[in-house]
């Protein structure tokens, strides 16, 4: 089982999921309705590294929520888990899940600098953070 990760790295900057080279959507992909769930269903990547093509073949696996149906995901070829993106951070890297690639979003760096703000002004105001984050809505 993964373990969830902070959003700002122990040791300096994290690669942002909006820098990526390419990113694999599974809610992109046409994957047709009728598709046998007992397949090893795959998708074949091609991308030009170098003047060079390279292919990548990603598996998808299959869930079935309570309500029915069957819910496609992208298996992430570093760690085997499913994943609704792959994320590819340099072009000649492989595609990988944010947590493979150690990848956060901009809005969440932009969220910690916002913190220290509001715990600075807090402090001054003699307020916790959590009272003026709730008076500020």
């Amino acid at each position: 089982m993964r373990r969830p990760r902070s959003c700002l790295h122990p040791y300096g900057h994290r690669t942002r999921v909006e820098d990526c080279v390419g990113i694999i959507d599974i809610n992109a992909l046409n994957i047709p309705r009728g598709l046998s769930d007992d397949a090893r269903a795959s998708v074949d990547v091609s991308r030009e590294v170098d003047g060079e093509t390279v292919e990548s073949v990603i598996f998808l696996i299959p869930t079935y929520p309570h309500f029915g149906g069957v819910r496609w995901w992208l298996s992430c070829p570093s760690c085997g888990g499913r994943s609704g993106k792959l994320y590819l951070p340099t072009p000649h890297g492989e595609f990988a899940c944010r947590l493979c690639h150690d990848l956060t979003y901009e809005s969440c760096l932009r969220s910690k600098d916002s913190d220290a703000f509001l715990r600075k002004v807090a402090a001054e105001a003699g307020l916790s953070l959590r009272l003026l984050k709730e008076l500020l809505g």
